[in-house]
């Protein structure tokens, strides 16, 4: 049986703490693109669903909406 000190870990050891880590950021990155996508979509489907004179009222026509939308005015 062997027995090792908390402080004295291996990098073999260390690995696989880093990729759980690596893995958790890019879950937690890859949930945050999906939100923020979804978040556009909503935004866009809300203002093709406004009539020519609301959007006209904001400063966008039809064909800026999805422009509009991700990238400002």
């Amino acid at each position: 049986m062997t027995f090792m000190n908390a402080g004295t870990a291996t990098s073999a050891q260390m690995s696989g703490t880093g990729f759980f880590a690596h893995l958790m950021s890019a879950l937690s990155q890859t949930v945050a693109n999906y939100r923020a996508a979804r978040a556009i979509d909503l935004a866009v489907a809300e203002l093709h669903g406004m009539n020519d004179h609301m959007l006209r009222d904001i400063g966008v026509s039809r064909s800026e909406i999805s422009h509009a939308v991700r990238y400002g005015r």
